[in-house]
């Protein structure tokens, strides 16, 4: 797009499908051609996206760094400034005062059985590839079994950061 700030500051490099940019805190890794969200980014992108952003973690890493932080804002709403998808790799020290870069809210129960349901569903009714469909079919969980497993989902969603 001719007036993207990211589609002109893209450097030309061996990668045919992403970019990476230097930033001031890091690095950004953005598709070569214009997207404005991640909904519109084709699946091999996005992937390449990732693997880009691995290499320059372990770059970054070589630099002395001790974690780094990913952050896609995805959409006005979420704090995208830009329109054109990026992958932000923030470099993090201990005690560097970035984090936390928001609080954490408790959700109600019913409220993270709602979501939990609806992303299930939403999973479940994905068009996954052939080959990434399960070959067999598994035997029915017990409810404790359920209990259990969705138990230690709303653990690790529980977590922060």
């Amino acid at each position: 797009m001719a007036d993207c700030p990211v589609c002109l500051a893209k450097k030309e490099d061996e990668d045919t499908l992403v970019s990476t940019i230097k930033t001031e805190d890091g690095m950004v890794v953005v598709p070569k051609e214009h997207v404005a969200i991640l909904e519109q980014t084709p699946d091999d992108v996005v992937g390449a996206m990732f693997v880009k952003a691995n290499l320059a973690l372990l770059q970054m890493f070589e630099t002395g760094i001790q974690g780094a932080n990913l952050i896609l804002n995805n959409g006005v709403t979420a704090g995208q400034a830009l329109p054109h998808v990026a992958l932000q790799l923030v470099e993090r020290k201990e005690n560097d005062g970035l984090f936390p870069l928001w609080q954490p809210k408790q959700l109600p129960e019913d409220a993270m059985n709602q979501i939990q349901e609806k992303m299930t569903e939403a999973i479940q009714n994905t068009d996954a590839p052939a080959e990434d469909k399960p070959k067999t079919e598994s035997k029915p969980q017990t409810k404790n079994e359920e209990k259990k497993e969705n138990a230690f989902i709303r653990r690790v969603f529980r977590r922060v950061p």
